[in-house]
């Protein structure tokens, strides 16, 4: 009896240990009305919550009013908790202005649709909507409509980091041979990446770039993902520039490119399943 209490009271000194070192993680309800008010969100949270958005009835889309992109710089997890899908909106004035910055790991968004409303010809924008250093990126039932991204800074100069990637919608570039990528139930529609080629500047880069998705990971996974309507003037239209990547059950339709790959362009190893091309 007495070594049973003994290993009953160290395995309760075990459990209550374990709770503590997970304590500070937590399912947030989050009541947002402004991007404004999601980047406050996102910086009062702690490292491991999950924020559960939540937009009231009048307040389901959020202009990106000019300011700069959220910094995600803490391991989280940002859903949509409520029926419908709430829309970030990026205006002409907008321009050179995206919604999310990663940098942390692991982070999943979830649920949201995000629209660049510019219109053709207005002004060449230079940020895609979510910009991504994390070693574990998820975006799962996201939407993804007309974000356009281009290779040259705002002063024309050919000051871009080759190694680097760039797209319309996501870029993703991590140096860690096991990052990861994740692209789940996602749909990319009329996204572009706009090319001038002037002298023989980025040629090396091609390979790199996406009109939809760009992604320099590890290991890059789509599944049940859509890619309609894409298009870059170089380049890849649904992505590339991967170590290894992965279709499986995707839909690519009415894709295009100026350089290799109208659908999809992969500098490494590709497999594919399922899906329709």
């Amino acid at each position: 009896m007495a070594k049973m209490r003994k290993c009953f009271a160290a395995c309760a000194a075990a459990l209550l240990l374990f709770a503590g070192g997970t304590a500070s993680a937590a399912i947030k309800d989050v009541t947002v009305t402004s991007f404004a008010g999601l980047r406050s969100a996102v910086a009062d949270a702690s490292a491991g919550d999950t924020l559960r958005v939540v937009f009231p009835s009048y307040a389901t889309v959020l202009t990106v009013d000019g300011l700069p992109e959220i910094v995600i710089d803490k391991p989280l997890t940002i859903m949509y908790s409520d029926p419908g899908v709430p829309v970030f909106v990026k205006r002409p004035e907008d321009q050179g202005k995206g919604v999310f910055v990663v940098t942390a790991s692991p982070v999943t968004l979830r649920g949201f649709r995000f629209v660049d409303s510019k219109k053709p010809g207005y002004a060449i924008d230079y940020n895609c909507c979510i910009r991504s250093t994390s070693d574990n990126l998820t975006l799962a039932d996201c939407t993804f409509e007309n974000w356009e991204g281009d290779v040259l800074d705002d002063d024309n100069r050919k000051t871009r980091d080759l190694d680097t990637t760039h797209a319309g919608a996501v870029t993703a570039s991590s140096s860690s041979a096991g990052s990861r990528l994740l692209l789940d139930h996602c749909t990319f529609k009329g996204c572009s990446l706009r090319y001038r080629a002037q002298e023989d500047m980025f040629q090396a880069a091609w390979d790199h770039l996406g009109a939809a998705v760009s992604s320099r990971m590890g290991k890059t996974l789509v599944r049940n993902c859509s890619f309609i309507g894409n298009k870059a003037t170089a380049g890849n239209s649904a992505g590339g520039g991967a170590a290894t990547m992965t279709l499986k059950n995707c839909l690519l339709e009415g894709n295009s490119a100026g350089g290799y790959g109208g659908g999809v362009y992969v500098y490494g190893e590709f497999k594919m399943t399922g899906g329709q091309i």
